[in-house]
């Protein structure tokens, strides 16, 4: 039975459809907010269609609304990682770029892959991820306010003064964000658990166990502990090819970014202090292996304690198996 698939591609005010059934493409646009929501359910049912998949990049805010709208209606729906469809569009040989051929090319997509559904997160993840990602904007623009500080002596009163009360105010924010996702850990028995388990890691301290619970997706997507790593895009990338292209492998940093920083600085930590890191990275350095390699490496392994911890709901054991 042919299936129908519906393809969008969405952006800050609008969003482009394509419903693909018997190799045609139906396309209509509509508003981004929840009246143009219920034009789209109500124009597939003029069309008397309910599809087997809608699909949609991840493009952060603009897209989350629709994907929770169209689940709580009972759809299946898909959020695919923007490169998928990208590459994807390489292979159908697409020369422009669109909204009615992006929707097009991510309605095909869908029918080729049947890419897995969409599930929401626990809606105190979701405010803990907004905290978290807020307070990272806070702090980086606390740098900013530091460094115009830093010739003090050479501004005006009003200029300093000024640059005072913006550091003020923003660490006052910090503080109040600090203690709001404190609360939204221990709201839940099992994310308390999972918070207190992270800690017995060395090199992870209370910021950096926040930070995972804030930035990693439901454990119960990943079989195993290296799909969570090609998530954060810490999975190596080889790229050789006959004798002339022998390039060294690097991360891929197909993932997400975010996730990536918050392990940098307790990859650090760890090489000194965990013991199971301490004699990987020794293990490496004698291979000849520079230190950024080993660093994004103790990055993935962590990664991969995390993952069993998680999944296990125990604390840290030196005698993980890290391959789980």
């Amino acid at each position: 039975m042919q299936k129908s698939i519906v393809g969008i591609d969405i952006s800050k005010k609008d969003f482009t459809v394509s419903l693909l059934r018997e190799q045609k493409h139906s396309v209509r646009s509509f508003q981004n907010h929840r009246e143009g929501y219920e034009k789209l359910l109500a124009w597939l049912k003029e069309l008397q269609v309910t599809p087997d998949i809608f699909c949609m990049e991840a493009t952060g805010s603009y897209g989350e609304a629709l994907a929770d709208f169209l689940y709580a209606h009972d759809h299946h729906v898909s959020v695919v990682n923007p490169f998928q469809i990208k590459s994807f569009a390489h292979t159908l040989l697409k020369r422009h770029k669109t909204d009615k051929v992006d929707c097009k090319v991510i309605a095909y997509y869908a029918e080729r892959f049947e890419p897995a559904p969409y599930i929401p997160l626990d809606p105190n993840i979701k405010e803990l991820r907004q905290l978290y990602r807020c307070a990272l904007a806070l702090n980086k623009h606390l740098t900013g306010f530091r460094n115009r500080l830093e010739h003090r002596d050479r501004l005006c009163d009003e200029v300093t003064a000024c640059w005072d009360d913006m550091i003020a105010q923003a660490e006052q924010k910090l503080l109040v964000i600090q203690q709001r996702m404190t609360e939204l850990v221990r709201i839940s028995q099992s994310t308390q658990q999972d918070f207190d388990h992270l800690q017995t890691i060395p090199g992870i301290a209370k910021k950096t166990a926040l930070a995972l619970l804030a930035e990693l997706p439901d454990i119960t997507m990943f079989d195993n502990a290296r799909q969570l790593a090609a998530f954060a895009g810490l999975t190596p990338r080889h790229c050789t090819s006959g004798t002339s292209l022998q390039r060294k492998a690097r991360i891929s940093k197909v993932g997400s970014a975010t996730l990536r920083k918050a392990l940098f600085l307790p990859a650090i930590t760890a090489k000194n202090h965990n013991p199971v890191m301490k004699a990987f990275a020794q293990n490496l350095a004698e291979k000849g292996k520079p230190a950024k390699v080993i660093i994004a490496a103790i990055m993935r392994k962590l990664l991969h304690i995390v993952f069993a911890i998680i999944k296990h709901k125990i604390p840290f054991n030196p005698h993980f198996q890290l391959a789980n």
